[in-house]
C-alpha cells in the first residue's frame, strides 16, 4: 500500500519505525526544505526542521519520544548538522562549511552522526557528541550509515583506491578498522545493520567492472544479490525470528 507523503516536488531519504509510527526523513520544495513526515495509519504529519535556506535531512533515528534526524544545510557552504524534535525544532551544528552528515544513530544520552567533510577531497567521519573521528582521510571516503551495537561503532560507506570501494568501518574507542566489502570492481555501501554479531551492510555493485550497477547485500563479508541490472539498494534491517 502507497502512502502519499507530500503533493509536490520532494524526495524521502530514510526511515525509522517507533512505538507503531513510521517517521521518514527528507526533503520538500523546489528549494529544499529538510522535514520529516511521521505516518500514524494513513495519517501523515509533516514536521519542518529548517526552512530559510536549502537543506536536506538525511537519515532519522527516534529514541523515546524524541525525533533526530541529520543532513545538511546551506550557510556559505554546506554544513553538517541534526536536528531534534521534543516538541519544538533545535539545529545543533557538528562542522563547519563544506559537510555533510548522511547518518544518525542515538545510543543512551549519545547522538553519533557519520558523514564527511572536505579537505583537500572528501574525508570520511563521524561525530559523536560534536566530537569529530576521522574514518579514511584523503582518500576521497564517504559514509551513507551508522550503527552503535555492543559498545562498538559501526559505519558503512566507501573510499577510492583506483576504483571505488565499498567498505564498512568499526570503531572501537581510538580503533578504527576498516573492512572491504568488494573490491574487485566499482561499489558502495549505503547502510548498515549489525545483529546477532553478524554485520550487514547494503548497496551495490558495478557488474565486473562495467558501467550496470547491481543491487546487493553483504553478511559478514559475504555478497548476495538481490537484484539484477541498474539497481541499487540504501536500507537494510535484519529480523531474527
Amino acid at each position: 500500500t502507497k502512502i502519499d507523503l507530500h503533493t509536490s516536488m520532494s524526495e524521502a531519504q530514510s526511515i525509522a519505525v517507533s512505538g507503531g509510527s513510521v517517521y521518514v526523513a527528507g526533503y520538500y520544495d523546489s528549494s529544499n526544505k529538510a522535514c520529516y513526515w511521521k505516518i500514524d495509519g494513513t495519517t501523515v504529519t509533516k514536521t519542518d526542521l529548517h526552512t530559510t535556506n536549502a537543506s536536506e535531512a538525511r537519515s532519522i533515528a527516534v529514541s523515546g519520544s524524541t525525533v533526530y534526524a541529520a543532513g545538511w544545510y546551506n550557510s556559505s557552504g554546506t554544513k553538517a548538522c541534526y536536528w531534534k524534535y521534543d516538541g519544538s525544532v533545535t539545529k545543533t551544528d557538528i562542522a563547519t562549511a563544506d559537510s555533510t552528515a548522511t547518518g544518525i544513530a542515538v545510543s543512551g544520552t549519545s547522538v553519533y552522526v557519520a558523514g564527511f567533510y572536505s579537505l583537500g577531497g572528501s574525508n570520511a567521519c563521524y561525530w559523536k557528541d560534536g566530537v569529530k573521528t576521522n574514518l579514511d582521510e584523503y582518500n576521497s571516503g564517504s559514509t551513507s550509515g551508522i550503527v552503535v551495537s555492543g559498545g562498538f561503532v559501526y559505519v558503512a560507506g566507501s573510499y577510492w583506491d583506483g576504483t571505488n570501494k565499498a567498505c564498512y568501518w568499526k570503531i572501537d574507542g581510538s580503533t578504527v578498522v576498516k573492512t572491504d566489502l568488494h573490491s574487485t570492481s566499482d561499489s558502495e555501501a549505503f547502510a548498515i545493520a549489525v545483529s546477532d554479531g553478524s554485520v550487514y551492510a547494503a548497496g551495490s555493485y558495478t557488474n565486473d567492472g562495467g558501467s550496470t550497477w547491481k543491487a546487493c547485500y553483504w553478511k559478514d563479508g559475504v555478497k548476495t544479490d538481490i537484484a539484477t541490472a541498474d539497481s541499487s539498494v540504501t536500507g537494510i534491517a535484519v529480523v531474527l525470528e
